[in-house]
């Protein structure tokens, strides 16, 4: 069954129509369809960059070398966790909105191909009213254009809007192992198959005595490697080796240079912030940052606020240590364990700890002192902390005093151990000898009176028994105190 020809002729004069306007503005992303709009809206579904590494096959290693096979991927993986987002390159860009071009395409095709389908269907019911009829060929006009402005947009992918960046996902196998099965088909079959935007793979091989690795990067956007690394070397250097060219496979996964610095400052309760909004207390750790000139500004409370200009260069892992100065102008804080401790500042009394000591000079040199403790000395400086916490030890004169007295508990306690055994190993046996004898005498009546041997025997397991609990009684007794005396001489003896 055919539709009227006048209905045909109107079909065929609005594709044309469509036709003649999308070659006239190519650029037009919306085609108008009587009242309606069809509006094509494009743009990248894969909202991470995901990365797979796989364990390195097997090419003629050695049992006792086979465990290269997941240290090498292992510690290339461990290196690109720090990798937090990837940066996209135009290739990539142009690659991924291709794809999703073609994709959308294909969609369409199909949303087409079905509601063809459906009105042909639609024209064989009798009970099919004009106005479903209509909705149907609205909906095959407006699939149609789509898919002829999808067409046109092939000359322009760059019209499809791509992120720049995505965050990295470095897809893990499970918390005990987190790499990849090694690869048993083509690269791009793994990558297709976990849905992978890269997959780090590889070999290692045994070659008279050296260890030899290749290291591959695959990307979904190209079927050539995007990075190939072989090497070599002995047994004991090849993780230096390794260590060395990963840096290239972390610049490639980044999509840009990079650079590590470490900052640490003195004191340790010193806020660190960084120009870009990082910021951290003590030490920051910063992993593949974008190289470049940083300012780092210092803050702690009693010291002068500093400013530091840092250039971090491509590939450079840098360290810095920066030491700031006292504010001389705000009291010190002198603090002892245990408290109660005399304080002389430049060989003058002072008070007791806890102290505050104003304006205190700098290199002005203090002591410490308390009866039974060893003298702490001191001196203000002004790198130093504002607050000193000491812990003051006790002096070694009462050391060994306290020493002679806990070794003579440590002899009692030996003593009374070697008392205790006798009694309860004495107590112990005769108890077991005398049930075996009495177990002979199994009954202890006899002619109506009470057995003579089995009473003089149960009188006698009686006495081993007490002799038995008093001999455990000091055994154990013995045994708890020489480990409480060992532990507290231990402790004295660290001490001194």
């Amino acid at each position: 069954m055919r539709l009227p020809l006048k209905s045909d002729f109107k079909i065929f004069l609005f594709l044309l129509i469509v036709s003649f306007s999308a070659l006239i503005f190519p650029f037009q992303l919306q085609a108008q369809t009587g009242t309606d709009t069809v509006e094509i809206k494009l743009e990248d579904g894969r909202k991470e960059w995901t990365v797979g590494v796989t364990e390195f096959n097997d090419r003629g290693v050695t049992p006792d070398q086979i465990f290269l096979l997941k240290s090498i991927p292992l510690m290339i993986y461990q290196k690109l966790q720090g990798c937090e987002e990837h940066i996209l390159s135009d290739k990539e860009r142009l690659f991924i909105s291709r794809t999703r071009l073609e994709d959308e395409i294909l969609s369409v095709q199909k949303q087409l191909s079905d509601k063809q389908k459906e009105f042909d269907r639609l024209l064989f019911k009798r009970d099919v009213t004009e106005e479903e009829k209509k909705k149907s060929r609205s909906g095959i006009r407006d699939l149609f254009v789509k898919l002829e402005r999808l067409k046109l947009l092939r000359g322009l992918p760059e019209r499809i809007p791509v992120r720049d960046k995505k965050p990295v996902n470095l897809l893990s196998a499970g918390e005990e192992n987190p790499l990849q099965d090694p690869l048993a088909g083509t690269p791009a079959e793994r990558i297709k198959e976990k849905k992978l935007d890269m997959l780090l793979t590889g070999y290692v091989e045994q070659i008279e005595g050296l260890i030899y690795y290749k290291i591959e990067l695959y990307s979904r956007h190209q079927t050539e490697p995007v990075m190939t690394v072989y090497n070599g070397a002995e047994y004991n250097k090849v993780r230096e080796k390794v260590e060395t060219d990963s840096s290239g496979f972390i610049e490639t996964l980044l999509g840009r240079p990079w650079s590590s610095v470490v900052m640490e400052t003195f004191p340790l309760s010193a806020v660190i912030r960084f120009n870009d909004g990082a910021r951290g207390v003590g030490i920051v750790n910063r992993q593949y940052i974008p190289p470049g000139v940083y300012t780092v500004r210092l803050d702690s409370p009693g010291y002068i606020p500093e400013e530091v200009e840092i250039e971090l260069r491509p590939g450079q892992s840098a360290s810095f240590s920066v030491r700031m100065q006292k504010d001389l102008a705000n009291p010190l804080v002198i603090q002892s364990f245990p408290a109660g401790a005399d304080v002389y500042l430049s060989a003058e009394w002072i008070g007791q700890t806890p102290l505050l000591v104003e304006n205190a000079g700098q290199s002005e040199p203090f002591v410490i002192r308390k009866e039974g403790y060893s003298d702490f000395y001191g001196a203000v400086d002004e790198t130093d902390d504002l607050m000193y916490m000491m812990q003051l030890n006790s002096s070694r004169y009462m050391t060994e005093e306290l020493l002679y007295a806990k070794r003579m508990d440590l002899y009692d306690s030996i003593t009374l151990l070697a008392i205790g055994v006798p009694f309860f190993v004495f107590g112990l046996g005769f108890d077991k000898k005398f049930q075996d004898q009495a177990n002979i005498y199994n009954s202890p009546i006899s002619d109506g009176r009470l057995s003579r041997n089995y009473f003089d025997i149960g009188t006698t397991r009686g006495a081993m028994s007490v002799l038995n609990a008093i001999g455990f009684t000091i055994l154990s007794g013995a045994a708890v105190n020489l480990f409480i005396d060992m532990v507290e001489y231990v402790n004295i003896y660290d001490n001194m």
